[in-house]
């Protein structure tokens, strides 16, 4: 029951998003933060819903009428600054055998 509940809100969502490429972010955050897949015991347990509504998120965000520009301001320029600190300390840990899968 909770599968088909989860699928059923899922599916509801994912139309959504297609529409609106922002809800996709929202959902994508949820299912990636709460993990609802995981509270049930049937088919959806194993089911990649953070993948099909990032790649759905994606290709709305592509075909929509709406271009926003991307804005170089000082958020971004922390954001990738700190995407750069991440791999380099990744690079440099300490120890290699929990660093290898990552790269």
């Amino acid at each position: 029951m909770r599968d088909r509940a989860l699928v059923l809100i899922c599916a509801i969502l994912f139309g959504i998003a297609a529409r609106y490429p922002f809800v996709g972010v929202y959902v994508w955050s949820w299912l990636g933060l709460m993990n609802p897949h995981r509270l049930t015991y049937g088919f959806a347990h194993d089911l990649p819903l953070n993948m099909i509504i990032a790649v759905l998120t994606i290709g709305a965000a592509m075909v929509s009428r709406e271009r926003n520009k991307f804005q170089f301001d000082g958020f971004s320029m922390s954001i990738f600054t700190f995407a750069i600190w991440i791999s380099i300390t990744t690079l440099a840990a300490p120890s290699p055998e929990f660093t290898d899968p990552l790269w």
